[in-house]
């Protein structure tokens, strides 16, 4: 018999796959075995460079629900060619916002990871909702 050799990345990638319904029934099959791996699986189901896999009409609708200085706090957290990249995106005013939450402002990292959190369950919530769906390989259409 074949072992399975994708790991938490592997299980990651096939949540992804699934309806809110299918992965919220199966991490809690997982929680009950295991409480510490579904916590890890779902604090690593989404991250913020899954932003990039979002569609400029939902992005409007992300920057409409979330605040802008969190989200550049949160950034602090990101690499720099992923932030150019996102935030070539972003309306100017919000930009400006976002950049200067970034690069300006000094916070604890704790506060950073406070952030992002807050970030990816607002995130979370709406691809669970259908507001935002990631199209990795461009075919959402």
């Amino acid at each position: 018999m074949a072992k399975f050799q994708g790991g938490v990345d592997g299980i990651i990638k096939a949540l992804q796959l699934m309806n809110s319904e299918e992965r919220d029934r199966l991490l809690s099959e997982v929680s009950k075995k295991d409480p510490r791996m579904a916590e890890l699986i779902n604090e690593k189901l989404y991250s913020l460079s899954d932003l990039e896999f979002i569609s400029d009409k939902m992005l409007v609708e992300f920057l409409q629900k979330v605040n802008s200085k969190h989200l550049g706090f949160a950034f602090k957290l990101q690499n720099d060619d992923f932030v150019n990249e996102f935030i070539k995106r972003v309306p100017r005013s919000i930009r400006e916002d976002i950049l200067y939450s970034r690069n300006e402002s000094k916070i604890a990292k704790r506060d950073a990871l406070s952030y992002e959190k807050e970030i990816l369950s607002l995130f979370r919530d709406m691809i669970d909702k259908g507001s935002l769906v990631l199209s990795k390989n461009d075919d959402y259409i």
